[in-house]
């Protein structure tokens, strides 16, 4: 009777500290993912397309076959855009210079027009959709404004709603925001790696938000897994929440 005790006594602690274990793990793992999260971006994972000989390489090896995707445009006053900025939750960029190529990709296009693919930032279905109509006739789709989250999130509002202010809330992080590279020349013959940083990090940094954001909502999607797997996870739950808002403008913080 004694040793069955034990027995008993021994499954329930090894049971109790499987299960303390299990939530340590878990709480280890959504700080891994949320520094992951927090990483603004390595030059190292950058891809500059300045010529169609950079897009016949882009063509061959990247990969730009991702649910979520972080997007952003720059022009001069204006001109037509000069740069499309697109990022995954890997950490890597893509940086397309429109002005040097003279006109969007295929794949671009089809990628822009795909409803299936939700583009994340601040303020697409406004002035960015608008330009890239009026300036290559292309109409996007699957676009998805970060700030539709913040309602549920942040119930009694934000003071800075823009990209940036996102960035600290959410990621802890600081853009760099200033004026002399954002209106700087993005029709510049090469640009600055101050200017490349800039862009790049727009763009990564919104698909950050929204899985941070998403991840702030469903710390079970955090419970198992590595951190690839995890960020897939929040992935995934990030396209099933915008499907029910895609291309739709977020009025609340208009």
């Amino acid at each position: 009777m004694i040793s069955s005790v034990l027995i008993l006594g021994g499954v329930v602690a090894a049971a109790g500290v499987f299960t303390m274990w299990k939530h340590i793990s878990a709480k280890i793992r959504r700080s891994l993912i949320r520094r992951r999260l927090a990483t603004l971006v390595d030059l190292a994972n950058v891809t500059l397309v300045s010529s169609w000989d950079d897009w016949d390489q882009v063509e061959q090896y990247y990969d730009l076959s991702h649910d979520v995707v972080g997007l952003d445009f720059e022009w001069v006053g204006p001109r037509p855009i000069a740069l499309l900025q697109l990022a995954s939750s890997d950490g890597r960029c893509l940086l397309v210079r429109l002005h040097r190529l003279g006109g969007v990709p295929e794949r671009l296009v089809a990628l822009l027009q795909d409803n299936s693919v939700v583009k994340l930032g601040v303020g697409l279905t406004d002035g960015d959709a608008k330009k890239l109509l009026t300036d290559f006739g292309i109409h996007m789709s699957g676009l998805f404004d970060l700030r539709h989250l913040l309602a549920d999130l942040r119930p009694h509002g934000l003071k800075r709603t823009g990209l940036a202010g996102l960035a600290e809330e959410f990621l802890g992080v600081t853009l760099d925001k200033n004026w002399h590279v954002r209106a700087g020349n993005w029709e510049a013959k090469h640009l600055t790696n101050r200017q490349i940083t800039y862009a790049a990090n727009d763009a990564l940094v919104a698909v950050n938000i929204g899985l941070a954001m998403v991840l702030e909502k469903n710390e079970e999607l955090a419970a198992e897994g590595d951190v690839e797997e995890v960020l897939h996870n929040l992935s995934r739950k990030l396209k099933e929440i915008a499907t029910n808002f895609k291309n739709i403008p977020p009025a609340r913080y208009e």
